[in-house]
């Protein structure tokens, strides 16, 4: 579901001031986090091709899968440097309410690094959505 622009705003617009954040610092956020998860692909598809050995044992069904985690991995990381450069060219004056887009994130570390004011510790805790199994 595309949004309406309404969460954008200058400087002194309606956003409001605890969930209003530079569009910028947003952007490059959002682009720390697309790097992050590259990193992860990368690391997954190393594994997984350690397990594999040489490739002589690979099961002809499991290429197509290794190729989509190479393409995910240079998927992410040109979305990750297109953030950026977008970052580099928005106004440092335009503002957006990330409050309702916060909301649809299942997990709490993602949604806290996001925010654009810090969470208190026992609002972390009660966030639901979060597993640890390992």
């Amino acid at each position: 579901m595309a949004g309406t622009g309404e969460n954008l705003a200058k400087t002194g617009g309606e956003a409001s001031e605890r969930a209003a954040e530079s569009l910028t610092t947003l952007l490059l956020k959002l682009q720390l986090e697309l790097a992050e998860v590259a990193q992860l692909i990368e690391a997954a598809e190393a594994v997984l091709c350690r397990v594999h050995g040489d490739g002589k044992h690979v099961n002809p069904e499991d290429v197509p899968v290794i190729q989509g985690m190479d393409l995910a991995i240079q998927k992410t990381k040109g979305l990750s440097d297109f953030l950026a450069e977008l970052a580099g060219d928005a106004p440092q004056d335009w503002l957006i309410d990330t409050t309702t887009a916060l909301n649809v994130l299942t997990l709490s570390e993602l949604q806290q690094r996001l925010r654009p004011y810090p969470v208190r510790d026992t609002e972390l805790r009660q966030a639901a959505g979060d597993t640890e199994l390992f």
